[in-house]
């Protein structure tokens, strides 16, 4: 990322992730992190029976997904009944909590 002259994007950051930047795997994770906490917001606001993530973020993969289920496993209390979570079309949590 520090040879480029212009402004970096998401794109840039993930890519250089996937490549094993290390900088930007820490960034991957903060957004991860950030992104699991406000989730838990809205699982305790409204409780859904689903969620599904979509956009530029599904390209990190692993990265991004690990960081997220490890965020709302910590942030979610666990009186909360929780159901699905699909990312990029993929299940990543069933059955959360109950």
């Amino acid at each position: 990322l520090s040879t480029k002259n212009q402004e970096i994007s998401l794109k840039d950051i993930i890519d250089a992730a996937l490549n094993g930047d290390e900088f930007s795997i820490d960034l991957i994770f903060e957004i991860g992190r950030e992104l699991g906490k406000g989730l838990s917001i809205a699982i305790h606001k409204f409780n859904p029976d689903l969620i599904i993530i979509d956009g530029i973020l599904t390209n990190a993969g692993e990265l991004i997904v690990s960081t997220l289920t490890q965020a709302i496993n910590k942030y979610c209390l666990f009186n909360r009944v929780y159901r699905n979570i699909f990312f990029f079309g993929h299940c990543i949590m069933t059955n959360f909590i109950k």
